[in-house]
């Protein structure tokens, strides 16, 4: 049911294309950063915007069904409205200090392009800190590590100053680091103290188990190459390359099996012979250097080689016309 009312046209359901194919990530317990690589649509941010967005609809649609029914049945009072905070409250030391509305004004005002855009100034009134910082905190993954260079790169991407920024975080018990400032997590908590300070209730994750599953997920390569995806109907190829060959067919066959694939050729293929008939096949790969970078942008570097690298296989297989989903050049 859930595939055929996603498959209505546009005109009913009011989603576009890459709407539905979020919804079909998210209904397949596809993380933001999955449904990103997948869809290929950039960062985990953007997703999350997208995420907002739909759940902005779905209080929006609530909302309109109930002043409707209210409507046609001529009731004075509407109650339910009242019973729908835009945004959850915020509770330190089990007390309330932002109300869910105050909160939902708190953030639409200082993030004029939405809760993962840029903030638009830091405020001085205590109240209006605290909202922004439990909003700003939710751009970290709980349970990985961060290096300050990547809190740093995180945080500009709200404002200039990340230096405050970083330091309330921590101030407030949001943000937590080691002595010495060479790795930062989100710092999980169950009870908090007079200005947010965590002072009961802390889940700490083992040192050595964050290191494992923060550090070396951070900080290693994906395998990287050229790839042809084949239809053994017909014998045609398309040839790719990608950062990370793991997620590079994930993402064709999650657009695929949606209808949503920028190929025409090969979507209707799909369609026609069905999925047993198209498969994945890793042509080269490039070994990096090392095995582990110290920073995400040193993987970079290999963009150009992998770019040379596809050049010589579709000179190779020459996957133009009959033989393949490109276009001649």
């Amino acid at each position: 049911m859930f595939h055929w009312l996603l498959g209505l046209d546009k005109k009913l359901t009011g989603l576009t294309a890459l709407q539905k194919g979020l919804l079909n990530a998210f209904a397949g317990g596809q993380s933001d950063s999955e449904a990103a690589q997948a869809l290929g649509i950039g960062s985990t941010s953007t997703v999350r915007n997208h995420r907002f967005t739909l759940r902005e609809k779905v209080k929006q649609a609530k909302l309109f069904l109930a002043v409707m029914e209210l409507a046609e049945e001529k009731l004075q009072k509407a109650p339910l409205v009242a019973a729908m905070p835009l945004h959850q409250e915020i509770q330190v030391d089990g007390q309330p200090v932002v109300s869910g509305e105050e909160n939902a004004e708190i953030i639409s005002s200082y993030f004029k392009q939405g809760p993962d855009g840029p903030l638009l100034e830091f405020p001085r009134k205590h109240k209006r800190r605290t909202a922004i910082l439990h909003q700003l905190i939710k751009r970290f993954v709980p349970g990985r590590e961060y290096t300050e260079k990547e809190v740093n790169a995180i945080l500009e991407e709200a404002n200039p100053d990340y230096v405050t920024l970083r330091r309330y975080l921590i101030d407030h018990g949001l943000l937590d680091r080691e002595e010495d400032g060479s790795r930062y997590w989100v710092r999980s908590q169950a009870g908090s103290g007079q200005d947010g300070n965590i002072n009961g209730g802390i889940e700490t994750m083992d040192k050595s188990k964050r290191k494992e599953l923060g550090y070396n997920y951070a900080h290693s390569h994906r395998p990287m190459g050229v790839y042809r995806i084949y239809n053994s109907v017909n014998g045609k190829s398309l040839v790719g390359s990608s950062m990370n060959l793991d997620g590079a067919w994930n993402k064709h066959k999650f657009m695929l099996d949606a209808g949503l694939h920028d190929n025409k050729a090969l979507q209707a293929d799909w369609k026609t012979y069905g999925a047993d008939a198209v498969t994945f096949e890793v042509l080269e790969q490039i070994k990096p250097e090392e095995e582990f970078i110290a920073e995400a942008s040193e993987t970079l570097k290999y963009r150009k080689p992998l770019a040379e690298m596809e050049e010589r296989w579709l000179e190779k297989l020459a996957p133009y016309g009959e033989n393949g989903y490109h276009r001649q050049k």
